[in-house]
Order: C-alpha cells, then sequence, then structure tokens
C-alpha cells in the first residue's frame, strides 16, 4: 500500500485508523470521519507518527457526547506533520466546552509550524484557536465560526505584539465565515467584518499584512448574507473589490461583486449573479463569471460576454444597503 496518496477512512476502533497510517506511509490526503463512538483516549498506548507526506488531512467527529473518551486531543498527541498545508478540523461539541485544551496547537508546534496555507475549524476554544493562527504565518485561506471572530481573535489579526514583530497570518486572503443560524451570531459576524476592515485598511508602512479579498458566507438560508453585507463599512469596500460571495446548502452560490469599469459614477448599480455550480462554463471557475458581464443600463437587456455557453445564469439589482 505504498504507492496509495489518498485515504478517505471511517474506520472501527481508534487502533484502525493509526495502523491505516502505518499501512499507507505515502499518503498525501488523508481524511478521517469518527462517525461512531470512537475511545480517543486508547491513543495514549499509540507512538508519535512522523508523516511527512501528508499535506491535507480532515478529521471530524460526529460525536454529541460530553465524555472525555470521545476527546480527539489525544490522538492529535500522537501526530506529526511537517508538510501539513491544509487542515480541516471539525472536533465536535466536546472541544469548545474544555478549558486548557491546547492539543491543536501542539500539533503544530510539536510539526514545526507547517507550511499551513488553509485552516477551516469549528467552534473551540477562544485562546487554542488564537495560538493555532499565531503558529500559521503562511496562512492564505481561514473558515470558521463566526462565534470565533471576537476579542481576543480581532486584536490577534490585527494588531502586532510589539512595533518590531510581524502580523499574525501576513498573507491570509480569503475569509470564510459559517452563518448558520440567527441573532445570537451578530456579535461574531459583526467582529468578522471589523477584521476585514481593519485589514483592508491598515496604512502601517512596515510588515503590512494582506487584505483580506475575498469573502465566503456559509449560509443557509439568503437572508443570512445581511447581517454582514449591512455592516458599516462593507458596502463600500465590495465597491473598492472586495469579493463577497454566498453558498448555501444545496451549493447554490452568489456573487456580489462591483466592477468600476462597467458603471458611471453618476449612475451606478449594483448586481448579483446567480448560477448553480452544475452549471459552470467548463474551464472557467464560477467565482469569476461575473467579469464576463457586459455593461448593464437599468430596463435595458442583459448579454453575457465572453463564452456563449453560459447557463443558469440570473442578473438582479439588489436592494439598497
Amino acid at each position: 500500500m505504498h504507492h496509495i496518496r489518498t485515504l478517505d477512512m471511517d474506520l472501527l476502533t481508534i487502533h484502525d485508523y493509526f495502523q491505516c497510517l502505518d499501512l499507507c506511509p505515502s499518503a498525501e490526503d488523508v481524511r478521517f470521519r469518527f462517525q461512531i463512538v470512537i475511545d480517543f483516549s486508547a491513543s495514549i498506548d499509540q507512538e508519535i507518527r512522523i508523516l511527512p507526506s501528508i499535506r491535507t488531512l480532515s478529521l471530524q467527529v460526529s460525536s454529541l457526547e460530553y465524555d472525555a473518551q470521545y476527546d480527539i486531543g489525544p490522538f492529535l498527541n500522537r501526530l506529526q506533520l511537517p508538510s501539513l498545508s491544509e487542515l480541516e478540523f471539525w472536533p465536535g461539541i466536546l472541544v469548545e466546552k474544555l478549558e486548557g485544551w491546547t492539543h491543536l496547537s501542539n500539533l503544530l508546534m510539536r510539526s514545526g509550524q507547517p507550511p499551513l496555507k488553509t485552516l477551516k475549524v469549528s467552534p473551540m476554544p477562544m485562546e487554542e484557536f488564537c495560538n493555532c493562527l499565531c503558529m500559521a504565518p503562511k496562512l492564505e485561506v481561514l473558515l470558521a465560526a463566526p462565534s470565533l471572530f471576537v476579542n481576543p481573535t480581532l486584536d490577534t489579526l490585527t494588531r502586532r505584539s510589539n512595533p518590531g514583530q510581524y502580523f499574525v497570518c501576513p498573507r491570509l486572503r480569503q475569509l470564510e465565515v459559517l452563518l448558520y443560524g440567527g441573532d445570537p451570531l451578530d456579535a461574531g459576524c459583526a467582529g468578522a467584518a471589523e477584521f476585514v476592515l481593519k485589514r483592508w485598511s491598515c496604512t502601517e508602512k512596515d510588515a503590512n499584512p494582506s487584505r483580506i479579498c475575498t469573502i465566503v458566507l456559509k449560509i443557509m438560508e439568503e437572508h443570512e448574507v445581511d447581517r454582514f453585507l449591512s455592516y458599516p463599512g462593507i458596502h463600500e469596500r465590495v465597491k473598492d473589490g472586495l469579493l463577497i460571495t454566498s453558498c448555501d446548502g444545496k451549493l447554490h452560490e452568489i456573487v456580489y461583486t462591483y466592477d468600476h469599469s462597467k458603471f458611471s459614477s453618476a449612475d451606478v448599480a449594483e448586481w448579483k449573479l446567480r448560477w448553480t455550480k452544475n452549471k459552470r462554463v467548463a474551464g472557467l471557475p464560477g467565482l469569476f463569471l461575473a467579469w464576463y458581464c457586459t455593461r448593464v443600463v437599468e430596463g435595458s437587456s442583459v448579454h453575457a460576454g465572453g463564452p456563449t455557453d453560459v447557463t443558469g445564469i440570473e442578473l438582479m439589482k439588489l436592494r439598497d444597503m
């Protein structure tokens, strides 16, 4: 099994997962789902696995039990991943409630701060989330629940501890936010918007962080986008080039975009482009379809420029924000 590059597993015991890693030492893309009740505490009997081949790791825990044996931390303690570039981590409901939980940041430290470019996580202790960000200087894409985008996260990502240090995650360019739910998420949604605005307008000449130029809002209902779009300052950043996309559970996507070359300053129209993933133009990323639309003047017909076989496209004027 030395030639296997991809693992996608849902196994019975924690020992089975370790054995799978041992049998496939060349695996680069590893996706482990823990759908049944797994006793992670049994990991303590295992030796540390140094796995330099793994570049993408996805760990998803589905347990709804508040019991120490369902804490994935001991499993993480037995991994060392020096080449990790993409991490998806869904530890279940238990980890968020555990104070002093540092297993994920310890993994990154033990791995020598791997070249992590993409981090996607569900709720976890706030301090641990900040610790992980501090150990990911090459991070470019971040997905998290809005509850994590409040202080101290906001300060961690927008301030330097002292003038001689770089910003945390200085290369971060894409933010993905899980906007599932209602009013309780408003504070986190505002925090995510504030983070985007602060990184966009940073004027420090030394050690400048990158702007967040792409936002992906994960939603269940279209109205959930309103809280982010209506946050003071976001509308202006969209005019300046910030690209905001929403994606619902049915994989429908909406891009909120503004192109200065298509509209005069006196006659501004804002539009949203809706399409489904299975109707993209072959070879053309859906995210860039908006740039293939010709000038749209209110009351005129809509013509699609570029490829002529575009289907499933609908242009609608955005309501005033």
